[in-house]
């Protein structure tokens, strides 16, 4: 930590703490790999395939493929950002709707999740320990 406050200028705060993000995410994703691989030949493979084999042109796929999941995570990540205010005034709107349109609302977010999640079913990644 106090290495990286050294790297970054000082006034660079929110640069700073978006780097911090990036890393930590790339770190965690990558820590990933051997938590969900059934063995080390399967992380070789995994790690081969990253180091001498990406190709960058297959994200439009990647993309496309998970066109609905991707906007569900930009709506979930966009309404963190939402300022406290808003959801305060957020709140109290639905809070005053109907309990029939609260009802119906809460289904419709329920069905469109639906829409969106996998279909098979994710083991707990800590059952194989």
């Amino acid at each position: 930590h106090k290495l990286w406050r050294t790297l970054l200028p000082k006034n660079s705060a929110g640069l700073g703490k978006a780097l911090g993000w990036l890393l930590t995410f790339h770190f965690v994703a990558f820590c990933w790999i051997f938590f969900r691989a059934g063995n080390v030949d399967i992380v070789n493979g995994l790690l081969g395939q990253i180091m001498h084999h990406f190709r960058a042109e297959n994200w439009l796929a990647v993309v496309q493929g998970y066109q609905q999941v991707l906007v569900a995570m930009g709506i979930g990540f966009g309404l963190h950002f939402i300022p406290q205010q808003w959801k305060g005034a957020l709140s109290n709107l639905a809070g005053r709707l109907p309990m029939p349109v609260q009802a119906i609302g809460i289904a419709l977010v329920v069905l469109g999740l639906y829409q969106v999640a996998s279909s098979d079913i994710q083991p707990f990644i800590y059952f194989q320990f």
